[in-house]
């Protein structure tokens, strides 16, 4: 079965909410990161405060989870009505050796437990860099954080042409590669491009590998603007309501969108009475609740459900000469013809 997500949201609509939301560059504390610069030696020390936990004792998935593409996106979308996100990361540890610290450091301010799905072949190699490498993945899991595997060599798993022993090994080795250095078997697993092929699937069915899946996606890794990024998230949050959001820990601009988010998370706590805000969760919690009261709708329904609520923009105030706004023009045609682009937040491979 070939999975590929479908973005739920169209994106001029949600830069334009998130705007008015006040998620962007009108933001307190700004994170300052330059890239390629060096930050002198790695500080591998957990953050204050902030000791680590036992990953495995809370609520978890029920095991009709595994492999399972259609559950999987089912859970993705969180729980009815719960207003819980929870915060995941690819591709890492980065090849810039202080970004993915940065990641911890941010998460740590805001008692924030992330789920990280590393690249295993980054955890290769006997140079300076690759161990520094190896070095951050023992200390997201020292700190608590949820470790997953993202294959070997981030490729597309949906290639059948290329063998099973292949697609087994970028699987298994790369599993092997995450125990190893870290101490901490995955049993959490993100396909890369959000692709699966047969056997892939039935792969992960034998290992009883949870497959984990997204919903709100800033597309980081091809936007460099960390308050378009911000405004991309918080908007499709708006949107949802909750989700799994992706972000990449390999760019400066993620790692400042990430600070975005998170402070605006701060400003809209969740109110269970009223049903508004969001409360952070990590991803076991936000999966338990989910396959506790999924929706009923698929994908689709729900993209139009959501769309259908969504309040329609304002007709232009006097003195305005009749003319509403860019942002009301475009999110009015956004409204009227949306689109879920493609949204799998990585370029396809070659």
């Amino acid at each position: 079965m070939r999975l590929a997500l479908r973005r739920v949201v169209p994106l001029v609509l949600l830069v334009a909410v998130a705007s008015a939301l006040g998620c962007g560059s009108a933001r307190p504390q700004p994170v300052e990161l330059r890239a390629s610069t060096p930050r002198g030696p790695l500080d591998l020390r957990p953050p204050p405060g902030l000791g680590p936990i036992e990953l495995g004792l809370g609520p978890t998935a029920p095991a009709r989870a595994a492999a399972d593409p259609a559950w999987a996106e089912i859970l993705a979308e969180g729980g009815v009505d719960s207003g819980e996100v929870t915060f995941t990361f690819d591709d890492g540890p980065a090849e810039e050796p202080w970004l993915t610290p940065e990641v911890l450091r941010l998460l740590g301010e805001h008692h924030v437990r992330g789920a990280f799905f590393l690249t295993g072949s980054r955890l290769e190699g006997r140079d300076r860099l690759a161990e520094a490498r190896r070095e951050v993945a023992r200390r997201i899991a020292r700190e608590g954080h949820l470790l997953g595997n993202h294959a070997l060599d981030h490729r597309d798993l949906s290639r059948e042409r290329r063998g099973a022993a292949w697609i087994r090994r970028e699987i298994e080795r790369s599993a092997e590669l995450i125990e190893a250095t870290t101490g901490v078997a995955p049993r959490w697993f993100r396909p890369p491009y959000g692709k699966l092929g047969p056997t892939a699937e039935a792969l992960l069915r034998a290992r009883a590998e949870e497959l984990v899946l997204w919903t709100i996606d800033g597309q980081d890794v091809t936007e460099s603007d960390p308050d378009r990024l911000a405004q991309r998230i918080c908007g499709q949050l708006q949107f949802a309501g909750q989700g799994v959001v992706l972000l990449h820990d390999l760019r400066p601009s993620s790692v400042q969108a990430l600070g975005i988010v998170l402070q605006w998370l701060d400003r809209h706590p969740r109110d269970p009475a009223l049903g508004t805000g969001f409360r952070i969760v990590d991803l076991p919690t936000f999966l338990a609740h989910a396959a506790a009261r999924p929706h009923a709708e698929g994908r689709a329904e729900l993209y139009q459900a959501r769309l259908a609520l969504m309040p329609r923009p304002r007709a232009p105030l006097r003195g305005e000469g009749g003319r509403a706004s860019a942002a009301t023009r475009e999110a009015s045609s956004a409204r009227e013809a949306p689109e879920a682009p493609d949204a799998r937040g990585e370029p396809e491979p070659r």
